[in-house]
């Protein structure tokens, strides 16, 4: 888990140190909506967080945003419409499937429950085309070995 954020500059072929995240971190859902980074929830050393903080490029500063109602890691996410969605994901110490879907708005930098996936998924593919959220494949649980690993598309229309 880690704190630490590079840029890089293809214009120079260089990498740059900035403020690092407010919490460290892994596996989260980030996204750039407008100017800011989004970074929500994720894995602690300990525990999946709902912790969700945006970064500002212009200032180099993270600040907290409303945190993520439902604490996850793993999740299939994109930016459709202007929010960010965040779709399944593993939670809790078992760190299983789960088929919740919010969407954060940064304009209103609120969280909103969104319909439910039909298959509870973590580790999802993700990709976002003309404002739908694709989910590939995934897997029941994350562990080792993994849980029942899928081969399906779920496709959200925000």
């Amino acid at each position: 888990r880690l704190s630490t954020v590079e840029s890089f500059n293809p214009a120079t072929n260089d990498w740059a140190t900035e403020a690092p995240l407010l919490l460290a971190k892994a596996r989260s859902t980030n996204s750039l909506i407008g100017t800011t980074i989004v970074a929500a929830g994720g894995l602690t050393d300990t525990a999946v967080t709902g912790d969700n903080e945006g970064y500002n490029a212009s200032t180099n500063i993270w600040t907290s945003l409303t945190s993520d109602p439902t604490p996850r890691s793993h999740t299939c996410s994109g930016l459709a419409n202007g929010s960010l969605f965040s779709a399944g994901g593993a939670a809790g110490a078992a760190e299983t499937a789960i088929a919740v879907n919010e969407a954060f708005s940064l304009t209103r930098n609120k969280w909103t429950n969104e319909a439910s996936m039909p298959q509870a998924v973590a580790a999802a593919g993700s990709a976002v085309n003309k404002g739908l959220l694709y989910c590939f494949g995934g897997s029941s649980k994350i562990s080792i070995p993994p849980g029942t690993v899928y081969n399906n598309v779920q496709i959200y229309h925000p």
